[in-house]
């Protein structure tokens, strides 16, 4: 298990805890897109997850901010979802990638 300590499970530890940030973030940025749909032109509160990185670098979110926008886009809020659904569907490919190599290296140790 020495042989994974050091680079592999991390890997999927960082790449997991990124998933978690960008699903909590496509969630408050589900709620923005409703928000602005129902608010039409008349603004709503937009938020924004705060996130930071702890001191083994994996981010987290840290908190809410909330922004009062007076005139809401539908298309604005698809958008900031849009790219966060390509950020999440990035750390799932990096989390196969890292899950592919710890059992590369497993296998290896077996031989």
């Amino acid at each position: 298990m020495s042989a994974l300590g050091g680079d592999v499970i991390p890997g999927l530890s960082l790449a997991a805890q990124a998933m978690d940030v960008e699903r909590s973030t496509l969630d408050l940025l589900a709620r923005n897109v409703a928000a602005a749909q129902v608010a039409g032109h008349s603004g709503f509160t937009r938020l924004l997850p705060r996130v930071a990185t702890d001191a083994s670098g994996a981010p987290r979110i840290c908190g809410v901010q909330a922004q009062h926008v007076a005139s809401g886009s539908i298309v604005t809020e698809m958008l900031a979802m849009m790219q966060a659904q390509r950020s999440y569907e990035g750390d799932a490919t990096l989390f196969s990638l890292s899950k592919h190599l710890a059992e590369a290296t497993i296998a290896m140790g077996r031989t």
